[in-house]
């Protein structure tokens, strides 16, 4: 059985977890929904998109965590977000079938916004003046 502590840690996690996923869907649509584009992608394509990129970030994220096998620095981060810029622009390619460019650009924007949004909320919880 797992301790309070354990216990508590792990709901935790997957309560960041889910609160990151949310959040990322939230600002892409809208990141989506604001840019002047000739695309169809729709809110249901954004979603599915995000279901299949988000976990696998998050999962090396948090395998990295326990094995330790690299260093996350800034380059490190921006490197794994390039990664998931490209996944999510050969996604969209796979179910949109537009404009390589404009999606590629799509794709860049919406996850710079959720990575920034991302930072932002997630820095205010963990500051000392976060009240919760």
């Amino acid at each position: 059985m797992l301790s309070r502590g354990i216990r508590s840690r792990s709901y935790l996690a997957i309560a960041n977890y889910i609160l990151a996923l949310v959040l990322t869907i939230v600002v892409e649509i809208g990141v989506a929904a604001a840019l002047p584009h000739n695309t169809n992608v729709s809110a249901r394509t954004i979603v599915l998109v995000n279901l299949m990129s988000h976990p696998l970030l998050h999962y090396v994220l948090w395998t990295n965590h326990y094995a330790q096998f690299m260093t996350v620095t800034w380059p490190v981060l921006i490197g794994l977000e390039m990664g998931v810029v490209v996944l999510e622009w050969a996604l969209l390619l796979f179910v949109v079938r537009e404009k390589a460019i404009h999606l590629f650009y799509l794709s860049l924007a919406m996850n710079a916004a959720s990575f920034t949004v991302g930072l932002v909320v997630f820095r205010l919880m963990d500051s000392r003046t976060w009240v919760g």
